[in-house]
């Protein structure tokens, strides 16, 4: 079903891949890099491959037919088919680790990140500084051949040599050969890749090596015995970011992303699998089983939510507030009071916006990491080598700039599936052909969107509302948006009675509301098929916190296992119950921090940068050593380059060396001179030796030790 290829990068020049960053006075354009690791990003790659592609195309190498399979067009319903992710480091030639007799190749990229983030002998910025270096330029005035005032730049780059390793995934079916055959053609025309490539930077070659897919998870294959195919079944998941993920927010795509793993989401990536699979195409909506599990709510496709460790954090209920205190009234310990249990109504409160997890009398407060990433998009005239849509007149066509907040990689969230087994397995069999990989969100075919899902064993729905801890008390705290439908009206309405008509009108159980923490919010969204934005719907948002009798006892499992309201085939409606008066009234806030990765093995490379990075400080203190060592006697600059060209390249005893040529020399006066000038640097290094030469060279020239 899918098939997969590893893109291998291997530098030829330096490399610089811009991404708006830099360090104020110091580094005016820096590389996209993972603690201290330089990477290429996915966009970049995809934007160079379709570059390479396009002058195929005007040359009849490859069809336009082609490039729009794979790489897709801007306007059309159906992405590209390929799926391209960043390049990661892969090869690391010896010479680059001080003159190490072999290199090092790096087979689990996200071993060495955990590696890199649970040590502490070596800084982000100190990796960084290893494989990289800095290179600055000028501009030159036409007339009097001097640096142009103001035009000096600094930029850092990837050092050549280096090997990057991207993997290139195809997500749809392939029938024609000819599309294998095109991408060859646009990895072979891959020359240039990031900034400054009219000035010898960015130089590579690339090669594709097919691989067998290795991406294998633990799956689960559900079991008839036990259930049968209409049986109502709950399915717990987890979804790890093998890739950060968009999920516009609130504030819009390029300024915020949620918080979580939002239901319409994953049922989209479900229902693209499903028609694949099917090859429904247009006909999907005439498909029984997919209108029952994707148009009809077969399927409720819950909420993906921020789990760390063995706690998994939901949006705080909004009667719970931290302890507001001033400089009257300080308080050593953050304290949190549930509003339901405290009477004392002079105490100072502040709203919690962060996601909550309880434990004991504690709650754990932490919120998801996100990112902000920086693109661009080219013009279309690929004469013009810079995004101009901000400058030009008519920025159609021209290029624009243009950022994305993300969830960052490497975070798990985990959720529940309600629906009929049958239903459930069928969309299970459909993550089982690619290895419980998937794409989320926006931007999925390169750099952004590929998650692992991981199933958990089902367990059987609860149908009645009563059981072994039913009781008539319950605080209800909502855990996703509610859409309430008023049918009287018909409008929706974010009114918590229709919540308590809906129970009373399926178990007639009496409910009343007592009292009420309400928060607010609109649902809507936008459909990418047809162009348009969904209708707003105000809606009840999560974190409303309900106390509410019912004249008949009820369990709190019958709350929890059903989601109330509409559209509930996307998570909406979902809610916990807590019997009232049970649990602390006060709670110590901790603020969840990450727990640094265990080092299971150090990495080779890791420990050549170790050694790299201590030979380069004996390197410094020795250079810093001979720039404050004078020379023994006078000589003239010709006798010291003389001597320079006797360093040796390679030898452990340079010292002795230069010794022997010297001996050489027949002017017996010039010879006495020339080793007693070269007194301080026996028993030092070949680095001792340059910098105390060059030093004294130029101290000659500049007439600060000259011969009189």
């Amino acid at each position: 079903m899918e098939n997969g290829w590893w893109l291998i990068i291997t530098l030829k020049s330096d490399l610089c891949t811009g991404t708006g960053d830099g360090i104020e006075g110091l580094i005016d354009i820096d590389i996209a890099h993972e603690n201290g690791i330089p990477v290429i990003p996915a966009k970049r790659l995809k934007g160079c491959l379709l570059d390479s592609g396009r002058e195929l195309m005007e040359n009849g190498l490859v069809e336009p037919e082609q490039l729009e399979f794979m790489f897709g067009k801007p306007g059309k319903d159906s992405q590209g088919a390929l799926h391209i992710g960043s390049a990661f480091l892969y090869q690391v030639p010896g010479e680059i680790l001080g003159d190490r007799e072999n290199g090092i190749q790096i087979e689990d990229y996200n071993e060495l990140q955990k590696e890199i983030l649970g040590q502490e002998e070596l800084g982000i910025q100190e990796i960084l500084e290893l494989l990289t270096r800095l290179r600055s330029r000028t501009a030159i005035e036409e007339i009097s051949g001097n640096a142009k005032q103001g035009s000096l730049r600094t930029m850092r780059v990837v050092r050549n040599g280096i090997r990057f390793r991207s993997r290139i995934d195809l997500l749809r079916d392939m029938d024609d050969d000819s599309i294998m055959e095109a991408l060859s053609w646009c990895v072979k025309g891959l020359r240039h890749i990031g900034l400054g490539v009219t000035r010898g930077f960015g130089e590579v070659t690339c090669e594709l090596q097919k691989i067998e897919d290795d991406r294998q998870t633990e799956f689960l294959t559900l079991k008839e015995d036990g259930f049968k195919p209409d049986e109502e079944v709950e399915l717990n998941f987890e979804i790890e970011l093998t890739e950060p993920v968009l999920l516009a927010g609130k504030k819009g795509l390029y300024e915020d992303c949620e918080e979580w793993i939002t239901g319409s989401s994953v049922r989209g990536a479900l229902a693209a699998m499903f028609l694949e699979d099917h090859h429904l195409g247009t006909r999907a909506h005439e498909h029984e089983v997919f209108r029952r599990i994707f148009l009809r709510d077969g399927v409720q496709f819950g909420y993906g939510f921020l789990k760390k460790k063995n706690l998994t954090f939901y949006p705080c209920p909004a009667s719970i507030v931290k302890w507001k205190t001033d400089k009257h009234h300080f308080n050593e310990n953050e304290i949190c009071f549930d509003r339901l249990y405290e009477n004392d109504q002079s105490k100072r409160r502040k709203d919690i916006h962060s996601l909550a997890a309880f434990r004991g009398d504690c709650v754990c407060l932490a919120a998801p990491q996100k990112e902000m990433r920086m693109h661009h998009a080219r013009p279309r005239d690929r004469g013009i080598g810079h995004a101009l849509g901000d400058r030009a007149k008519q920025p159609e066509g021209m290029g624009q700039f243009y950022q994305y907040v993300s969830l960052k990689k490497g975070q798990i969230f985990a959720g529940c599936w309600r629906g009929r087994y049958q239903d459930i397995n069928l969309l299970l069999q459909c993550l089982k052909k690619r290895n419980n990989h998937f794409q989320l969100g926006r931007s999925r075919t390169a750099e952004y969107g590929s998650a692992c899902f991981t199933p958990q064993v089902p367990r059987k729905k609860v149908d009645s509302a009563t059981g072994d801890k039913a009781g008539n008390h319950w605080v209800i705290q909502l855990l996703t948006p509610m859409v309430l439908y008023n049918w009287k009206k018909a409008r929706p309405e974010a009114d918590s009675e229709l919540l308590c008509s809906l129970w009373n009108e399926e178990q007639n159980i009496g409910a009343e509301i007592k009292e009420k923490y309400l928060k607010f919010t609109h649902i809507g969204g936008y459909n990418s098929r047809w162009r348009l934005p969904e209708s707003q719907m105000p809606a009840l948002a999560a974190g409303t916190v309900l106390v509410v009798e019912t004249h008949k006892p009820v369990s709190g499992e019958w709350f929890e296992s059903r989601r109330f309201g509409e559209m509930t085939g996307i998570g909406y409606g979902m809610v916990k119950a807590v019997p009232f008066g049970e649990g602390p009234k006060e709670f110590k806030v901790i603020s969840w921090e990450e727990d640094l990765p265990e080092i299971q093995k150090e990495s080779s490379l890791m420990r050549a940068l170790r050694e790299y990075r201590s030979k380069r400080l004996i390197r410094q203190r020795e250079r810093l050593e001979a720039l404050n060592t004078k020379g023994r006697c006078q000589l003239n600059s010709t006798a010291i380059e003389q001597l320079i060209s006797m360093l040796p390249q390679g030898e452990d005893q340079p010292y002795q060396y230069m010794l022997t040529r010297l001996a050489e020399i027949r002017d017996e006066e010039k010879k006495m001179k020339m080793k007693k000038f070269l007194e301080p640097c026996k028993n030092k290094s070949r680095a001792f030796i340059e910098v105390y030469l060059e030093k004294e060279k130029w101290g000659v020239r500049n007439g600060t030790d000259r011969q009189q």
